[in-house]
């Protein structure tokens, strides 16, 4: 399972957001987009961002091999538009456990084919060593990543 993957899909309508505000910001008068202001204010070297990208990649591909299932695809779609598990599993007409499990088993197909930071262990291993977090912040982040 990967804490991370799901994180960034969840938020995946954040990058959305952040990139459609830019681009809303930089529209002159003649309606126009100046797209050197909306890619000087995009971090894209960040990690975050990097990550994201890969996911959604990933996710793609996986579909187009038709190695995902049809709830799958539905609930990542909702869920990486900013639907609340709660919403998706209302929506899609299952039980929030069902929903849960459905998430949980794409996020991990996911995160298996990336392997590193994308997997629980390889995300806990990224942080320490980027962060060089104290036993006690280790703890913290597995608390943190295990709570279901």
């Amino acid at each position: 399972m990967s804490w991370y993957v799901k994180e960034l899909v969840i938020n995946n309508h954040v990058f959305y957001s952040e990139i459609l505000q830019i681009g809303e910001e930089n529209i002159n008068e003649d309606s126009a987009i100046n797209l050197d202001s909306v890619f000087l204010e995009m971090d894209f070297n960040s990690d975050g961002y990097s990550d994201w990208l890969t996911i959604s990649k990933t996710f793609e591909d996986l579909k187009n091999q038709n190695l995902v299932t049809k709830e799958e695809q539905e609930v990542y779609t909702n869920m990486s538009e900013g639907m609340a598990l709660s919403q998706v599993a209302k929506k899609l007409e299952i039980s929030q456990p069902t929903c849960n499990k459905i998430f949980n088993s794409i996020a991990s197909k996911i995160a298996f084919i990336l392997g590193e930071h994308f997997t629980d262990e390889g995300f806990i291993s990224y942080m320490i060593e980027k962060y060089k977090l104290t036993q006690k912040q280790e703890n913290k982040l597995r608390k943190i990543i295990t709570k279901e």
